[in-house]
């Protein structure tokens, strides 16, 4: 069912957008996680290879696989082997942090004040300056080991120098979100700040 779930939501969503991002690790779902669930990954991505191959040239879309931060080198290595492998156009590097799998010292903040979000009594995945040093190793790894793949960076990302320290390292594009809760106007000020690194 949840293959049969991930491939419908697909088709719809396909032909209407700019590129569509398969999120296999969000931690917020309640459910487990899927970048480490191989075989499914390979019926996931087969299928929507599949889905894809039905679609004129001229309309086809570019498809990322969203990952998780909380992956060693060698699980990572492999699950961007098998994006590539199955005709995926890029990976976004990363997802919200599992909190379940949170380094120590990573938070500041009490465990017994961090509210719990999913039915089976997980509290979701945390989000924002904490995450970006992991993302630029994530990136540097990934163009090491798959020059020609395509990577989005995510996580953490506040300053127009971050945004270029990620292009530098090999981004095609890089997605904010946490940041506009707190800085105001938060993507026009980041891209006037690198325009500006790029100008200096």
């Amino acid at each position: 069912e949840r293959l049969d779930d991930f491939l419908y939501t697909f088709s719809l969503a396909y032909p209407v957008s700019r590129y569509v991002e398969i999120n296999i690790s969000c931690p917020n779902t309640g459910e487990e996680r899927l970048d480490s669930k191989y075989e499914f990954m390979q019926a996931l991505f087969k299928g929507i290879q599949e889905i894809r191959d039905n679609f004129k040239l001229s309309k086809r879309r570019a498809v990322y696989a969203k990952l998780s931060p909380g992956s060693d080198k060698a699980n990572l290595e492999r699950t961007v082997g098998l994006t590539q492998g199955h005709g995926i156009n890029g990976v976004i590097l990363f997802n919200t942090w599992p909190y379940e799998m949170i380094p120590l010292g990573f938070l500041m903040t009490p465990e017994e004040e961090i509210t719990i979000l999913t039915a089976d009594g997980k509290r979701g995945g945390v989000s924002g300056p904490p995450l970006y040093r992991y993302v630029k190793e994530g990136v540097r790894f990934v163009k090491r080991n798959f020059p020609t793949l395509s990577v989005l960076g995510c996580g953490g990302i506040e300053t127009g120098r971050q945004l270029k320290e990620l292009s530098d390292l090999g981004t095609d594009a890089d997605e904010i979100l946490t940041v506009n809760i707190y800085r105001w106007k938060a993507a026009k000020t980041i891209c006037q700040e690198y325009l500006n690194c790029l100008n200096s």
